[in-house]
């Protein structure tokens, strides 16, 4: 069973390395799909019946191609971050991406979106500036930043690992 990762809140951005992906953090309960179950971020089982209802077509998706779903569920939305293919935790950030939108992108609705949707290739940390300051403008508490081809390292990510951050801004 998957270790749901940690990420690390940083207060300068001058130092990640690039490129990176970046998306808004939501605000909302961590939660994992995996084997057709919902966990929260202890990987504690989620027995509310009417969740399993609502993600029902994820779910049997994601247990039928033994995909591990990594998100938020925040005002009954799943916001799927990331994901991890029978156990394959080496598989880039951009390959993950990818996958997520061609394997799930025809059931993006009103109950699932894909983030990591900003993806900055340039050596241009002002983007990153720019970012954040529209996360905040739209009522986000910052970002969260994942270097472009790493792995999913489960558990505690450090920063020292340069995997994955949260930053609120200075």
């Amino acid at each position: 069973m998957i270790k749901p990762c940690t990420i690390p809140l940083i207060k300068d951005i001058s130092n990640i390395p690039l490129p990176v992906m970046c998306s808004f953090k939501i605000k909302g309960d961590r939660t994992i799909m995996q084997g057709g179950n919902l966990y929260n971020k202890s990987m504690e089982l989620i027995s509310k019946s009417d969740m399993y209802a609502v993600y029902e077509d994820l779910l049997k998706i994601s247990d039928e191609s033994n995909m591990t779903l990594d998100g938020v569920v925040s005002n009954n939305v799943y916001h799927c971050s990331d994901l991890i293919i029978e156990d394959d935790y080496d598989m880039p950030s951009e390959h993950r991406r990818l996958y997520l939108y061609s394997t799930l992108g025809e059931l993006i609705s009103q109950q699932f979106r894909i983030i990591f949707e900003h993806r900055i290739h340039e050596v241009d940390r002002k983007k990153i500036h720019d970012l954040l300051g529209q996360a905040k403008n739209d009522g986000y508490e910052g970002l969260i930043i994942k270097s472009w081809m790493s792995g999913y390292k489960q558990g505690a990510n450090t920063i020292k690992d340069q995997i994955i951050y949260e930053w609120r801004g200075e």
